[in-house]
């Protein structure tokens, strides 16, 4: 299986790897899509034969929810006004958080800078 092969423990994968793990209908699962949800869901300290077992469920689990999503998609869920605008719920919730984030270390960066100015020699 390609799968096995291709996609290892490494911290440092192939980056955007494309070899193709799975064809779902017309879409292609590559090792690049894989490996941040095997890194993400899988401990990296179990045996090698626990490894390979886990990443083919967590490959089986992927195939699942792709052959899920392409049913949603072909009853044109995707489409739907209540879905639409539940992404653009989404959509602003994750923009808002971004700048929180940014602004914060922001704000810690030049406290930061403000206490060392204080600390100064005296």
């Amino acid at each position: 299986m390609l799968f096995v092969s291709a996609c290892s423990r490494s911290d440092n994968p192939q980056a955007g790897d494309r070899r193709v793990i799975a064809r779902i209908n017309n879409y292609e699962l590559t090792v690049a899509d894989f490996e941040p949800e095997a890194r993400a869901s899988l401990p990296g300290n179990m045996p090698d034969t626990e490894f390979e077992k886990a990443k083919e469920s967590l490959l089986d689990d992927l195939i699942t929810k792709r052959i899920l999503i392409q049913a949603a998609q072909k009853e044109n869920f995707d489409k739907d006004k209540a879905f639409v605008k539940e992404i653009e719920r989404y959509w602003e919730q994750a923009l808002l958080k971004l700048l929180y984030k940014k602004k914060s270390q922001e704000i810690l960066n030049e406290i930061s800078r403000i206490e060392k100015r204080s600390a100064g020699p005296r």
